[in-house]
């Protein structure tokens, strides 16, 4: 699949099949986990060591074929087919030859952003995303209880674990029939409600979850604290903040919020957030044997795949990029940059997520922190080699706000020197893009909304969280009200 880098308007998402499996694969008990022991034995097809900042070192090389890459752009004069009913209105007033805008905010997958771009939220058709009960693991309109079994002493090491080990347990969600599963504590901060990663085939190889070879529950407490005494607000502001990404038509990773129990023990809510891998790769660009890199500040940083053959596979951008990627190389002359840098990394997608970053004050991402971001090396089928960027760890964001066009510190770091030296123009475009049509104030309030209709029990009923769940809804729409008058000001007089 050949993806084409345009240098003067947003790329359309790419419309890929789905992916998934309906049911969950279970393989031999030959790898089944001993409830007593822990270790990461790696065994499995799928050794991603991403770290997502913890210490993770499994590392993903399943080849994930089973995944249908049809590519059709489908420029339908109505992009909204909106079958699910929902009463949502066109507010279509710019003039533009689509037949319906509707703004949609229910979470279904299918929406025209109101200036004739089709936006899919997610992958269409995606039962992930549509789906209701367990299928649907990144439907935004329902919350899912997961429950883990583990061995006390397995989890009392667990809790004390600083280096990403992981232990054996066992996953299940509503009648679907327990699965072995590895389990390790992430560096967020905490101390009986942690975040976790799961790892479905770290005992049993090529097993999966609908899917899914990794599932990962941010805590909403930020690392270095030693109690349990995560906000509400912060929790709804990290899943908001994916639900941007998503809405912003960006390339990126998905989001819900879920229950965990663990022994049936309640540990309250998550935000079950789509791990980057070969999965997702497969699924966005239609292939995965390029080489993924994860940035974020912890010891997992550093290559995702190929890790185990780089020195007979090298990464053949690693030269060219070595201006961006902290080799110290010197950047291109701006003629060079404006030619070949265009054709090579996707300009517009990187621009985007920097937009919806700044516009929702993310003080540790790209664009003004070189932070917090996986990015992915690739040759396209005319071995033409390619770079795209995708988010990662929204925990920072709807605290601080800083001018979108200079960032928190009042300074630009190596990637607004080289993007804004050519292409300042269409951030600009994609921050008002963003401000008036994908995510006006409207749109953000439904999101939240949704979410408190979604989860407000369960966040009353959470034992580690504090706060309420109005108060914060409420300080939410306070922000942002806030927030888009002053970025559009900032935009304005630009």
């Amino acid at each position: 699949m050949t993806r084409h880098f345009p240098l003067s308007s947003t790329p359309l998402i790419f419309l890929v099949s789905i992916y998934c499996a309906l049911s969950c694969s279970k393989e031999s008990s030959s790898g089944t986990p001993d409830d007593t022991g822990g270790g990461d034995a790696d065994t499995d097809a799928d050794t991603d060591t991403d770290a997502d900042t913890d210490a993770d070192t499994d590392a993903d090389t399943d080849a994930d074929t089973d995944m249908d890459t049809d590519t059709d752009t489908d420029t339908d004069t109505d992009a909204d087919t909106d079958t699910d009913a929902d009463t949502d209105t066109d507010t279509d007033t710019d003039g533009d030859t689509d037949a319906d805008t509707d703004t949609d905010t229910d979470g279904d997958t299918d929406t025209d952003t109101g200036d004739g771009e089709t936006c899919l939220f997610g992958i269409a058709d995606d039962p992930l995303e549509t789906g209701e009960g367990c299928t649907g693991i990144y439907n935004p309109g329902q919350i899912i209880d997961y429950h883990m079994r583990i061995s006390e002493s397995a989890w009392e090491q667990l809790l004390a674990d600083t280096a990403g080990t992981y232990y054996p347990a066992y996953l299940s969600c509503g009648a679907n029939a327990e699965m072995p599963i590895g389990v390790q504590r992430k560096r967020s901060g905490g101390l009986e409600k942690v975040g976790l990663k799961i790892d479905v085939n770290e005992y049993v190889g090529d097993q999966t979850y609908f899917g899914l070879r990794k599932l990962v529950f941010e805590n909403g407490v930020p690392e270095g604290v030693t109690t349990d005494t995560g906000e509400i607000r912060s929790l709804l502001s990290e899943y908001l903040g994916w639900r941007l990404m998503v809405r912003s038509c960006a390339t990126t990773s998905r989001a819900t919020l879920a229950n965990i129990y663990v022994n049936d023990d309640p540990k309250g809510v998550f935000v079950n957030v789509e791990q980057v891998d070969r999965r997702f790769l497969e699924a966005h660009l239609g292939e995965n044997n390029g080489w993924l890199y994860k940035k974020s500040g912890g010891d997992g940083d550093g290559l995702k795949t190929h890790e185990k053959d780089i020195e007979e596979n090298p990464n053949p951008s690693a030269d060219y990029f070595c201006f961006l990627d902290g080799g110290g190389c010197p950047p291109p002359s701006q003629e060079a940059l404006a030619t070949v840098l265009s054709s090579r990394l996707d300009i517009p997608q990187l621009l985007r997520i920097g937009a919806v970053n700044a516009l929702m004050g993310n003080t540790d991402a790209l664009l003004f922190n070189d932070n917090n971001y996986y990015r992915y090396d690739w040759e396209d089928e005319d071995i033409v080699q390619q770079r795209i960027y995708f988010p990662w760890d929204l925990d920072s964001a709807m605290v601080e706000t800083y001018d979108v066009f200079t960032g928190g510190t009042g300074s630009t770091t190596l990637y607004t020197d080289i993007l804004f030296s050519g292409w300042e123009g269409m951030y600009a475009e994609i921050l008002a893009d963003l401000i008036a049509k994908k995510l006006p104030l409207e749109v953000i309030e439904a999101e939240i909304d949704q979410a408190v209709q979604v989860a407000g029990a369960a966040f009353e009923a959470d034992p580690y969280v504090i706060g309420e769940v109005q108060e914060a809804a409420d300080a939410l729409k306070a922000w942002w009200a806030a927030r888009l008058a002053e970025v559009t000001g900032q935009v304005d007089s630009h």
